[in-house]
């Protein structure tokens, strides 16, 4: 398993490709599965996971079999491939990866390629009723855009990886809705102004039937989750945040265009059941310490608020990121918002060091931050101040430090 994961992790270095080219050539090759089973597709900025993983538990509820694409991983890879929410076995990735390693190598295909193109194998294989997928990066060229869902979804979409999807909102925009598809029902989110322009001339041209969600009302946040009405309703997710209400509603009118008027009973009993660590995800009591994933303006923000409402007070936070994310916008998000914010780093995975990290803070004017600069080290300093403030910390910015943190806690992966 060892040398197949570090083979698969060694096409990374192809970096990113935009376009379908390889995909469908290597779907090709493994005698097209994609077209065996019907699936739902998720493009957007923020929220994409949390709506896919609602979307397949409330799918699940209904007793069907239920495939789910998500990226990227927290620890395992094999977080990324699950089927009724079970992870792929180590043993199938291996088989793909040796039965593929030469059309892989011959037309070098990336990591995300590959991956994608295994997931489809896997649930073509596992005679999945439906598969809940989740883009990677964008929409209208991103590898799993090779689908002819039965339904695509837009979640919030916002300013992330613009030196890929472009530098303007409306750029990003056009990318996203390029999952959408001739005559095939979109559900949104509540988007902008000029994004909803965007999506309703795309619809209009290929004559796809379009729903925004409504707004959810009374909004209501715990610690341990999120409730409100929706349509007159009442519902529940353990998925924290006011943004999770909107990821919901999503998630249910997705469903409901896929299956035909679900009950609210079965949709509420799908939503509770839904999992989806590292994002808002409680890893400590005393004192109280938060996690999440969150690493971008929208993202951060959305997460900085949900937890003042929890708490009614500014929490103390550690920070991470990785060196091409949107820095003069998230720097904003996070100004002035905690009662000590800390910066870390590492120089795995992408993410910047401390010191880097402290000089961008610096150079747009923002200086008050404290540097600690060893992960670790940042960990235990911010679960010491949060236990002598009696204030809750937030660790966040990046998927890459998951590990390190769960470790650090003793939760298991």
């Amino acid at each position: 398993m060892h040398s197949q994961l570090q083979f698969l992790y060694s096409l990374r270095r192809l970096g990113i490709k935009t376009g379908l080219e390889h995909t469908l050539f290597l779907l090709n090759h493994v005698d097209n599965p994609h077209k065996n089973f019907p699936s739902i597709h998720v493009a957007g900025t923020n929220g994409k996971g949390s709506t896919c993983l609602m979307i397949s538990s409330i799918l699940k509820s209904m007793n069907l079999k239920v495939g789910t694409y998500t990226s990227p991983h927290l620890i395992k890879f094999n977080e990324r491939i699950r089927v009724n929410n079970i992870e792929i076995k180590d043993k199938y990735i291996c088989s793909f990866l040796e039965q593929n390693e030469r059309k892989i190598k011959q037309i070098k295909s990336t990591f995300f390629e590959t991956t994608t193109a295994m997931a489809f194998s896997y649930f073509n294989d596992q005679k999945v009723d439906v598969a809940v997928i989740e883009t990677g990066l964008g929409g209208r060229l991103d590898s799993t855009n090779v689908l002819q869902p039965k339904v695509t979804v837009l979640t919030s979409i916002s300013l992330d990886h613009t030196k890929i999807l472009g530098s303007s909102l409306e750029q990003i925009a056009f990318e996203k809705c390029g999952i959408i598809k001739k005559k095939i029902p979109l559900v949104s989110a509540i988007q902008k102004k000029k994004v909803e322009l965007i999506i309703r001339n795309k619809t209009n041209e290929l004559e796809a039937p379009y729903l925004e969600i409504e707004e959810p009302k009374k909004i209501t946040l715990t610690s341990n989750g999120t409730k409100f009405i929706y349509q007159n309703n009442h519902y529940e997710t353990p998925l924290v945040g006011y943004h999770q209400a909107f990821n919901a509603a999503l998630a249910f009118e997705a469903c409901n265009i896929f299956l035909d008027n679900l009950s609210i009973k079965q949709i509420n009993h799908g939503l509770k059941k839904t999992v989806w660590k590292g994002r808002f995800q409680k890893i400590c009591d005393d004192p109280i310490i938060y996690y999440d994933v969150a690493h971008n303006y929208d993202g951060i923000l959305s997460t900085i608020n949900s937890l003042e409402s929890i708490y009614k007070k500014k929490p103390i936070g550690l920070f991470v990121m990785k060196s091409d994310k949107e820095a003069n916008l998230i720097i904003k998000a996070v100004d002035e918002r905690f009662y000590k914010l800390i910066l870390s780093g590492s120089e795995e995975n992408g993410l910047m060091t401390g010191s880097d990290l402290a000089n961008l803070f610096e150079s747009h004017g923002c200086v008050n931050f404290l540097l600690v600069k060893d992960l670790e080290v940042a960990i235990d300093y911010l679960r010491k101040i949060s236990k002598a403030q009696n204030t809750p910390g937030l660790i966040f910015g990046s998927h890459y430090i998951s590990e390190t943190v769960f470790n650090k806690f003793g939760i298991l992966a």
